[in-house]
């Protein structure tokens, strides 16, 4: 409902104009126009009210009121309460799924950020331990004799081939271009691990979306369900809310009128105060005036007048100013209670308006107070018109009840006078017939309750399957979590070893570049021994250094290759664990998906079983009802009718049926009872789908039992008529 907003006040030259009625439960209030306003208009009324209700003019005058307001549906305003608190519980899930995907993201940054931090150590390492080798081998003279400035490149190449070291270049080119393709294999190797991480990551933010999408799906269903509930309950105590903020708006509106109509009274009072002091200074500033033109044409005579005639006229003046300043203190004497009481008034004036302010502010703060207590009073009728409606509820029940137990004492009280007057007046045949039909409902009952034990069973059977797949779900959740947590174990190993093969290359890189130096320092040709003899110089030896950079060489390519077959294991079994976890992945979501399409069978199960019950209820409803007719029928006629020949098809039919009842009634039974509740945790797939098939075939069987027993009960129905159990 909609309310209008009540007419505003005018105060010192200024309106208040009410507005328009809105959507809100109550209108606004009148908004305050410019100085200079003349009128002032109502606002637009509501529902409860025809018109707005007036404003006060500062002279008195009341404004026009507003035109009543419209109505809207209360089922729009819980739709859009409804489906405002949905978006809002979607943005909340959007939301936190945003905060945690920012959380994983700066970890993994972070972690990111710490290897970079590591390469750049160890690469700084890497290149202080080769400085540090460089100047060992400097200063043990391993460079200084092909280095030196007398041998020349001819000479030099005379050493190399007399000494006889072009194999050893060979080799070691050899194994330089063998480290080369090893580096770029494992190179490969690393990008194919890494593309499977990434895949396996994608994967796993799938899986996610998807569980946040069913949560987001679950919650706006319970969330329409609740709505649908709170609105209506918010439907039924709408109407006395708006009475109660009526009624609250309008004492509001009329406490705020008194201070608007006391604060203009004061403002009025001080005003006219002002006006009469303003108007006592402006005749004494025109007296003081005219006494100044009077002295002014004194002035100018007594130049004119001569000499001899001055002493009296001065005289005559001096008498006449004693006279005026006499009379001026009179005045003064005479106004200065005058001004004291002026200025009394004008301080009880601003002490009154102090006070008025203070009651305003009071008041101010009472209508908070009567806000929190409209507010609590509307917890409390909440609360109330609960209690109410649930007394009224078992109130309902136990009318209901005590007619129940009146119908039934009075079913009593018929099937007594009509099981007499049976006895009184049935044959013997007609006993016969009566025993039979009791022995044929008799085995209805049994049929039924065989029917009843079935879908114990059937229960009893869900209920185990609900349980094992709730404790396969959570196995395979944990199942899950262990996986996810073996992954972040083997990210973090994998991390781990990608530094350190990182590391290892590049020292390799390094040491072959070394070699390469060695490699081509070894290649640069020599001088003949023969020209330094002729010149009488000494020939180096290069046996020493030739053999220890044969050692060195050595012992750092068996190293190399030693680590490169450590490496080549370690990725075999990453890449195997990585084939190993996508397999269980496959899996298990093979087993979710079968999951779900059990739970959706079994709940399509249930359905159709609840929908067999209650059309089995409506047909016993029905046959009560045709037995009651029947009975009414009787007790007008007192006699039993003669059985047609449609009756007795129909007899022979119940008769048949009802065999084949109890045969299957004897039959399920003793093979149910041989079964065993079987364990939750041993059960395979084969079993489930035998327990589905079980399921399938009882639920078929159950149907046809149905159908047999409502055709039984039509057939007879016509029979029981006259019998009392």
């Amino acid at each position: 409902m909609v309310t209008g907003g009540g007419g505003g006040v005018c105060a010192v030259a200024s309106g208040y104009e009410g507005c328009n009625a809105s959507i809100n439960t109550t209108g606004h209030r009148g908004h305050k126009s410019w100085p200079g306003g003349s009128n002032v208009h109502g606002g637009g009324g509501g529902r409860f009210y025809s018109s707005g209700r007036s404003g006060i003019n500062f002279d008195g005058t009341k404004g026009n009121g507003g035109e009543g307001g419209t109505d809207i549906c209360p089922r729009r305003v819980t739709t859009l309460l409804r489906d405002t608190n949905r978006g809002r519980d979607q943005q909340r899930l959007i939301d936190k799924m945003k905060a945690e995907r920012w959380e994983i993201i700066c970890v993994q940054a972070q972690q990111l950020h710490e290897l970079g931090n590591d390469l750049c150590e160890a690469q700084k390492k890497v290149s202080t331990e080769f400085a540090v080798r460089l100047k060992r081998e400097t200063k043990n003279g391993y460079c200084t004799s092909l280095r030196s400035p007398d041998l020349k490149s001819g000479e030099t190449f005379a050493i190399f081939q007399s000494d006889g070291n072009t194999p050893e270049v060979s080799e070691l080119e050899a194994q330089c271009n063998f480290l080369r393709s090893e580096r770029d294999v494992l190179e490969h190797r690393i990008e194919v691990a890494n593309k499977k991480v990434e895949e396996t990551k994608q994967d796993m933010r799938d899986m996610e979306n998807l569980y946040s999408s069913h949560n987001v799906l679950s919650v706006t269903q319970r969330d329409d369900d609740s709505m649908d509930s709170a609105a209506e309950e918010l439907n039924s105590t709408i109407p006395v809310k708006h009475e109660e903020l009526e009624h609250t708006t309008f004492l509001l509106d009329e406490k705020e009128v008194e201070i608007a109509e006391k604060m203009s009274c004061a403002k009025n009072w001080r005003w006219r105060m002002e006006k009469g002091k303003s108007a006592r200074l402006m005749e004494q500033v025109k007296e003081l005036t005219t006494e100044q033109e009077q002295w002014e044409s004194l002035a100018q005579s007594k130049t004119a007048l001569p000499e001899e005639k001055k002493g009296k006229k001065w005289v005559e003046e001096i008498a006449c100013m004693t006279e005026l300043r006499q009379a001026l203190k009179k005045e003064k004497a005479t106004n200065q209670p005058l001004e004291s009481q002026v200025e009394n008034n004008l301080v009880r004036a601003e002490s009154k308006e102090m006070a008025l302010q203070g009651e305003n502010k009071k008041r101010k703060e009472e209508i908070v107070q009567l806000k929190d207590e409209k507010k609590k009073l509307l917890d409390q009728l909440h609360e109330e018109e609960e209690h109410l409606r649930k007394i009224e509820e078992l109130e309902e029940t136990e009318a209901k009840k005590d007619a129940e137990l009146t119908q039934l004492r009075s079913d009593l009280t018929q099937l007594k006078e009509s099981a007499q007057t049976c006895q009184n007046s049935a044959c013997i045949g007609d006993q016969n017939e009566i025993e039979s039909l009791r022995k044929e409902c008799d085995v209805a009952k049994r049929a039924k309750d065989t029917i009843d034990e079935y879908l114990a069973e059937c229960n009893r059977l869900k209920a185990i399957v609900n349980e094992q797949q709730v404790q396969k779900l959570a196995e395979k959740n944990m199942q899950i979590q262990s996986l996810q947590y073996d992954l972040y174990k083997l990210k973090e190993k994998y991390h781990k070893e990608t530094k350190s093969l990182r590391s290892e290359v590049e020292w390799g890189r390094e040491k072959v570049g070394s070699l390469k130096v060695e490699i081509r320092r070894l290649k640069e040709p020599e001088t003949d021994d023969t020209i330094s003899i002729m010149r009488g110089q000494p020939v180096a030896s290069n046996e020493k250094e030739n053999s220890e950079l044969g050692v060195v060489s050595n012992v750092a390519i068996y190293s190399l290759n030693a680590k490169l077959g450590k490496l080549e294991t370690e990725t075999q079994t990453l890449t195997e664990n990585v084939k190993k976890l996508e397999k269980e992945k496959s899996t298990l979501s093979l087993l979710n998906t079968e999951a779900s399409n059990k739970v959706a069978q079994l709940c399509s199960e249930n359905n159709a079983l609840k929908t067999a019950r209650k059309k089995l209820m409506e047909e016993l409803q029905k046959i009560k009802k045709v037995q009651e007719s029947s009975r009414a029928k009787e007790d007008s006629g007192r006699r039993l009718p003669e059985a047609s020949t449609e009756a007795l098809e129909r007899q022979s039919r119940s008769s048949s049926v009802l065999g084949e009842l109890s045969a299957c009634s004897e039959a399920l039974p003793a093979v149910e009872r041989k079964r065993v509740k079987p364990e939750p945790k041993k059960i395979s797939k084969t079993g489930f789908q035998e327990m589905q098939q079980t399921t399938c075939s009882k639920t078929s069987q159950i149907s046809v039992l149905i159908s047999d027993i409502i055709t039984c009960c039509s057939a007879l129905a016509y029979f029981i008529k006259p019998v009392s159990f």
